[in-house]
């Protein structure tokens, strides 16, 4: 089943991650307002970074392997990012000159640039680059650990994620008070700020916390999240973030409100299935290009910033600043639909069809199969996700027992 919703927040998150990127286009009391309503927008890699876990753990099927993992992965992700690296290396040769070399370049391409504590490294060429750096040694070991984690029982799956959770703000003690910010929210170049939010090794926890969600909500292990319960604590753990040390606000604080809007609405997209805003048309549409506009946004500002200049963003005020974000927001929204179109899903589907000569084609599972030819006669149908082995042996018992008929 898809998981339309959770499509819809993914743009949401992309959102705040902008937003928190436009105070440069802010002066005096607008720009402090746009800090203190957005400065913690990069809590929204945190977000992607369980719903990364979440889906990609959702829609695993018993014939997957690491191999085939890999290629759809690569084939999904890695050319407009590659793309987008590319306009981020041009970008600052000729328009900003920040953090730009063909070193740079190179180390962005084959995505290992944040392993290196050095911000004119991880935030090199485009900076919002590092998170897919990250994310893809989250792909490279998913296949190590994911159905071992889906193959708990929900009693051991919630001992995991309390681990892990703990183990997200136990990172964050030793450097209580060695973070501090720079104006506009601006990280500092230490190695402290390069192992809470940037390290790969570090957020895999947050990878891998999406994962055991995946579990307990299969298992029907987790009461019934309320959406405004949710969002709720998100605002809280958002307004909390803003005076706790950044070693904590930086990411730890927003995890479980995160993980819970993500329950809330996988409950509603499966439990009992609904339409939700978040799962309307456009703001799905929005999620789908939202990788896009997450890749491309910055550049964009970056370009806007140098060429309009600061005497041109200083006059106007506030009016100003909205319109400038207003633009900045269409052109890059734009610029996204383009890399999608264009870039995004014809090479994917280029790359997904390459096949060795001879080699058949996976069938789908029988449920999965069984969706796609409603889908074509235009019927939708229910789906039914496939359990882990265990889980099926957790229910088969009950299901036989249950369908014996009662004895005379």
């Amino acid at each position: 089943m898809r998981l339309h919703s959770l499509t819809g927040l993914r743009f949401l998150a992309a959102f705040m991650v902008f937003m928190s990127h436009c105070f440069p286009l802010g002066t005096g009391t607008f720009r402090q307002a746009l800090l203190g309503v957005f400065g913690q927008g990069r809590a929204g890699v945190s977000f992607f970074f369980i719903l990364s876990g979440f889906v990609l753990a959702w829609s695993m099927t018993p014939g997957d392997n690491a191999r085939s993992f890999w290629g759809r992965r690569l084939a999904r992700l890695w050319p407009a990012y590659a793309v987008a690296a590319v306009a981020g290396y041009l970008v600052g040769r000729w328009v900003d000159h920040r953090y730009f070399s063909l070193e740079g370049l190179a180390r962005n391409l084959v995505m290992i640039q944040s392993w290196t504590p050095a911000k004119s490294v991880y935030f090199s060429i485009n900076s919002v680059n590092w998170s897919l750096s990250a994310e893809a040694f989250f792909y490279l070991t998913f296949p190590l650990y994911a159905r071992p984690i889906l193959n708990l029982t929900a009693r051991k799956a919630a001992v995991l994620g309390g681990v892990l959770f703990t183990a997200i703000w136990a990172v964050g003690v030793p450097f209580v008070d060695k973070i501090p910010l720079g104006g506009g929210f601006v990280l500092p170049d230490n190695t402290a700020i390069w192992l809470v939010y940037v390290c790969p090794a570090v957020r895999v926890l947050e990878f891998m916390l999406g994962i055991v969600l995946v579990a307990l909500v299969r298992r029907a292990a987790l009461p019934r999240v309320p959406a405004a319960v949710a969002w709720v604590s998100a605002a809280v753990a958002w307004g909390a973030a803003s005076v706790l040390p950044v070693s904590f606000g930086a990411v730890a604080v927003t995890v479980l409100p995160f993980c819970l809007l993500i329950i809330s609405y996988s409950q509603t997209d499966v439990v009992a299935p609904r339409s939700t805003l978040w799962s309307s048309r456009t703001l799905v549409w929005l999620g789908n290009v939202s990788f896009c506009f997450y890749l491309v946004h910055q550049l964009v500002l970056r370009v806007f910033t140098t060429k309009a200049g600061t005497s041109w963003l200083a006059v106007g005020g506030g009016m100003r600043t909205l319109k400038s974000i207003a633009f900045v927001f269409v052109v890059s929204l734009t610029t996204a639909w383009l890399l999608h179109v264009l870039v995004e899903k014809p090479c994917e589907r280029v790359l997904r069809g390459l096949r060795s000569p001879g080699r058949a084609t996976r069938p789908l599972p029988p449920d999965d199969r069984r969706e796609a030819e409603s889908r074509d006669r235009g019927v939708r149908v229910p789906s039914l996700t496939p359990l882990p082995r265990q889980a099926m042996r957790d229910v088969q018992p009950a299901a036989r027992s249950s369908s014996r008929a009662p004895r005379p």
